[in-house]
């Protein structure tokens, strides 16, 4: 037996036919069948972007830039188009680490992150995945979370972190691009979880991280329903999607289109007291807070040393 899915009302009005879909085919009570009663009434997630010309007149385009990276300045642009069956279809049924039809490097490839050549250097191994509660290889833990908080934050490490409590600007900034983009947060993107944070630390310290695993991992955080509940990463679906070739047995033209990329506003920042509500509006400040060590070995640590007279 297969599930057909179930119609949906779109804010205006419009019929949303999943049943119609060949996506939503899944056997009766399998655990894609649940997820998927769960999610389909889920709307999906606004992907707002970096607006670069806002960045460019505050004057922080060169920091921006350097504290992104290459690979994050990438993701973090996407302007795919989402589409609501297709990121039902994903959310429904990805799973990572449990279930192998794809190695980290496929994926990473299909996620049109990273290049075949990127994954095939020896680098690609060493890039930094998550945060794990036990030792692995190339990946931290909560500790090393911890450790990186109170460099970067006015409250002591805890489960409640906010990003109002971080000291830089610059890095709310970005933290509340992460949780319109990458990590996905459209309860309460002023929370600080794991893997914003396990994000941020990369940025700043200079360490090289994986961003097709961080997106996995995003996608494992368990889906609720309900009116506050988002289906995220639709654009990253859509570019996966396109590489696989889905769209050649699965036409855009039967979807129905997701909600539209948009650039972050200004109003979003000043609310935030990121950015002033000054004329003309300006950066906000840096709080002061104690002089800490980078991590020995790390880009930051190098930057440091260099700047030392000798």
């Amino acid at each position: 037996m297969y599930h057909s899915g179930r119609l949906g009302i779109m804010d205006d009005g419009q019929s949303t036919v999943l049943h119609d879909s060949p996506l939503s085919q899944f056997a009766d009570q399998t655990a894609e069948f649940l997820r998927y009663h769960v999610l389909s009434a889920v709307k999906l997630l606004e992907f707002r972007r970096i607006d670069w010309e806002l960045v460019g007149r505050l004057g922080q385009v060169d920091r921006l830039q350097q504290l992104l990276g290459e690979k994050f300045r990438l993701v973090l642009d996407c302007d795919a188009p989402q589409y609501y069956e297709l990121a039902l279809e994903f959310h429904s049924t990805f799973q990572y680490i449990h279930i192998f039809n794809m190695t980290l490097p496929q994926f990473a490839m299909a996620t049109g992150f990273y290049t075949q050549q990127e994954v095939a250097k020896p680098v690609f191994v060493s890039l930094l995945r998550g945060v794990m509660k036990k030792q692995q290889d190339h990946c931290v833990m909560k500790e090393d979370l911890a450790r990186f908080w109170v460099t970067i934050a006015t409250s002591p490490f805890s489960n409640n972190m906010v990003a109002s409590d971080i000291r830089d600007p610059l890095y709310r900034f970005v933290h509340k691009i992460l949780a319109a983009t990458l990590i996905g947060r459209h309860e309460d993107d002023n929370k600080v979880n794991h893997h914003s944070l396990f994000c941020l630390m990369c940025m700043v310290e200079g360490r090289p991280a994986n961003l097709a695993s961080i997106f996995a991992w995003s996608m494992t955080r368990p889906k609720k329903g309900g009116g506050k509940s988002r289906m995220f990463g639709g654009p990253y679906i859509t570019w996966l999607a396109d590489n696989l070739g889905v769209f050649v047995d699965y036409p855009v033209d039967r979807m129905h289109t997701g909600p539209a990329l948009s650039l972050m506003e200004l109003k979003s920042f000043q609310q935030a007291g990121i950015i002033t509500c000054d004329t003309p509006p300006a950066w906000s400040s840096i709080v002061e807070g104690p002089q800490v060590q980078p991590p020995p070995g790390s880009a930051a640590d190098a930057a440091m040393q260099a700047a030392i007279p000798s």
